[in-house]
Formats: C-alpha cells, sequence, structure tokens
C-alpha cells in the first residue's frame, strides 16, 4: 500500500476529529443544534450561523457531534464549512 492511498480524505477528519472527542457539550446545547439539523440537512456553516452568535463557539460544538458521530457527514470528500450534515440513519455504524 503506497503513501497516497493511506492518506484519504478520511484519514485527514479522524485527525482532525479526535480531538474533539472527548470535548465536553452541554445537553441544552447538544440538543439545539440537532433540532435544527432535524428541521433539514444543512452545511456545516449554514449549522453554525443558524446556532446564533458566536460561531466561534458553535465550530467546536459542531466538530464535536461530527467525531461523536451524532451529527453525519460524507468522510470519502474533505471535511470543510460546505460539508452537508444530517441526522445519521440506523445503518451508520
Amino acid at each position: 500500500m503506497t503513501d497516497a492511498a493511506i492518506r484519504t480524505p478520511l484519514l485527514e477528519a479522524a485527525r482532525f476529529l479526535l480531538p474533539y472527542l472527548g470535548r465536553a457539550l452541554s445537553p441544552e446545547r447538544r440538543a439545539g443544534l440537532l433540532d435544527l439539523v432535524g428541521c433539514r440537512p444543512m452545511t456545516v456553516q449554514e449549522l453554525a450561523d443558524a446556532a446564533g452568535p458566536g460561531r466561534a463557539q458553535s465550530l467546536p460544538d459542531i466538530w464535536t457531534l461530527i467525531a461523536r458521530r451524532e451529527l453525519a457527514a460524507d468522510f470519502s470528500r474533505p471535511l470543510t464549512l460546505s460539508t452537508p450534515l444530517r441526522l445519521p440513519t440506523g445503518d451508520v455504524p
């Protein structure tokens, strides 16, 4: 296996999200963000904007929910502010 075969968007996403796994998130904040995505799928940027003022706080909260797989994203593509998010379905491990 070559180095290029290993360095995929999935590996980069895992490397980026790993620090967010242990991050604390209040139940109220968690529920609020999940409710917003439950209304309709949206991008990371749209969710951060819809979450209200304080984008600097919203983004780490969103990355935390993605790291915990409470929000689903396509990890075969690079993780960016334009990444579409949705609630996970039963087929997500």
